[in-house]
């Protein structure tokens, strides 16, 4: 689950970033990550737009059709939960009155709020509309139902007045912007994992190491176990990526335990590798990500014992410069902190950038880079030093 609302974190991340995005791609975005169904507390969940073939019966007392977005289940309160989706980009939700009474909800924003509540009052009233909700969401029975209506973000709006406006409508509504939905996102995922500490709305790296490494692996290797990446001592405390016929993360542990994880990798194209840990005795960690995709996990609250060391740390080859592996590296970082989820996620978004547009050094199977005492990954040996490329894609490289 974790994996699943980390993905889902990044993709909202990035849709919020896009001005202008058509409302569908927004009802995608739920129906590509139903995890956000879980966080906000549902235990089901269907679409009812015209695409979806779920339908509700004709309304004959109010003369249409409902059709929203979804309707969501509360199995254990037996409650249906209409949940409508707008635009984040819907700005200033209240305007003041010309009389100089107190403000109301803008034209568009009345127009989203009374659709929900007219939705609701549909399903409420309608026997078969109930029966309909309760067979496709498989419950039992439905004993109430709300709306739910997702719009806007709450920095362009005066939050306080929309909530107490809302709050006087009749059937139950709530309304949340999707800045506030980002943060449950977020919320969910740090839930279980100590290398987090939640300052105002942000959630900062505490203390730790954080290693990303883009490269492109050639499908041509001079070794049958061919290194990109060799962290820690020779027979515990040790992290390896290496490349076989794909790739395999090798962990060794404060035992000298291993653990094998295999990498699906894509050849000749970059893929971005990020390890981040930290060696506390109480929130110890080791997290293992290959193209935003978390392959390991481990919490020392679970019982995970490691003691990793970047004093030696090889790139390009094993830890004693030898089996080194065919590869294009791109973009190093290497930080003594682990990285934020803004600032992951900010950075994730410059990778792919340079992904298409950055250069990289080129190692053959021969040359590597080491890290030194001032952090910097060096080769002094010419012979194994590896050469300038300016493109990260193998199929476009010169030689």
């Amino acid at each position: 689950m974790d994996n699943e609302i980390w993905q889902a974190v990044t993709e909202l991340f990035f849709l919020l970033e896009q001005p202008d995005l058509p409302e569908e791609e927004y009802q995608l975005f739920f129906e590509r990550n139903p995890c956000v169904f879980d966080v906000l507390g549902f235990d089901c969940f269907a679409p009812f737009d015209i695409k979806s073939g779920n339908k509700l019966p004709f309304d004959e007392e109010r003369g249409f059709t409902p059709m929203p977005d979804f309707i969501c289940g509360k199995r254990d309160v037996e409650e249906a939960v209409v949940f409508e989706i707008k635009r984040p980009d819907e700005t200033r939700a209240v305007t003041a009155r010309a009389d100089g009474n107190r403000a109301k909800l803008r034209a568009n924003i009345e127009g989203y709020v009374s659709q929900t509540c007219e939705y609701v009052k549909s399903i409420r009233g309608n026997s078969d509309a109930r029966k309909a909700v309760c067979q496709i969401l498989e419950m039992n029975r439905i004993r109430s139902t709300s709306g739910l209506l997702l719009c806007g973000m709450s920095d362009d709006n005066d939050a306080p007045v929309v909530a107490e406006l809302i709050s006087e409508r009749e059937p139950r509504i709530q309304y949340m912007y999707y800045d506030k939905l980002y943060d449950k996102m977020c919320d969910a995922y740090a839930r279980n994992r100590k290398q987090y500490a939640k300052v105002e709305r942000v959630y900062e790296g505490l203390e730790g190491v954080h290693l990303t490494v883009m490269a492109s692996i050639s499908p041509e290797q001079l070794h049958g176990r061919a290194y990109l990446i060799d962290i820690g001592e020779a027979r515990r405390n040790r992290v390896s990526l290496y490349v076989t016929d794909t790739a395999y993360i090798h962990l060794l542990d404060a035992d000298g335990h291993p653990l094998e994880v295999k990498i699906d990798v894509e050849f000749g194209v970059p893929q971005i590798f990020q390890i981040e840990f930290s060696n506390d005795p109480i929130v110890g960690f080791l997290s293992i990500l290959h193209n935003n995709k978390e392959i390991i996990n481990m919490q020392r609250q679970d019982g995970y014992q490691n003691s990793l060391s970047m004093e030696n740390m090889v790139i390009g080859s094993d830890r004693d410069g030898q089996l080194g592996a065919c590869c294009i590296i791109g973009t190093t970082l290497l930080r003594y902190r682990v990285l934020g989820i803004k600032e992951k996620l900010d950075f994730l978004g410059w990778l792919i950038n340079e992904s298409e547009t950055g250069y990289g050094l080129e190692h053959n199977g021969t040359q590597y880079m080491r890290r030194n005492v001032d952090g910097n990954f060096i080769q002094e040996s010419g012979e194994a030093r590896p050469i300038l490329r300016e493109t990260l894609h193998y199929s476009r490289t010169k030689k």
